[in-house]
């Protein structure tokens, strides 16, 4: 726990200093490019950046641009994949509507599980519903708010 106190602590530090760096779509505020990289490095697979972890860096970042989460940090543990500035945990779920379910693809009852599993180990949960149907999306975030479950789960875009 130090550890995680510790990275959230060197982040608003960074933070409050500033930066020259780069602004673009799906960032909040200003990040140096050692930020973004952290960001997207991901402890839990040998601090590689991968397609993955950049996915889920798009989504964490989009997120705190619409003010849904604040000063997201990597997950040093790997456990999670963020940490907001509350010390609230996030890990990122994408699901896919473009393949059979026989082949790892979108189902309800599937993406649901994944959802609790996370929610129950303390994780709050943002969703990257980029590869999901727009069907498959309505079908997701009913049920999700269906379970009162709306404070914990984010959906992005």
């Amino acid at each position: 726990m130090d550890k995680v106190k510790q990275t959230i602590r060197d982040a608003k530090a960074k933070r409050e200093k500033g930066s020259n760096s780069t602004k673009g779509a799906g960032q909040s505020g200003t990040r140096t490019q050692a930020e973004l990289d952290n960001l997207a490095t991901d402890p839990a697979i040998g601090n590689k950046i991968t397609p993955k972890t950049i996915a889920e860096r798009e989504v964490g970042m989009g997120l705190e641009a619409r003010g849904e989460v604040s000063g997201l940090v990597r997950d040093p543990s790997g456990k999670a994949e963020f940490i907001e500035s509350s010390g609230q945990k996030w890990d990122v779920k994408a699901y896919n509507s473009n393949f059979a379910p026989k082949k790892g693809g979108y189902t309800l009852n599937k993406s649901m599980e994944s959802i609790k599993k996370s929610l129950s180990e303390g994780e709050n949960v943002m969703v990257d519903t980029r590869n999901l149907s727009p069907s498959h999306l309505i079908e997701l975030k009913t049920e999700v708010s269906k379970q009162s479950l709306g404070d914990r789960v984010k959906f992005w875009p």
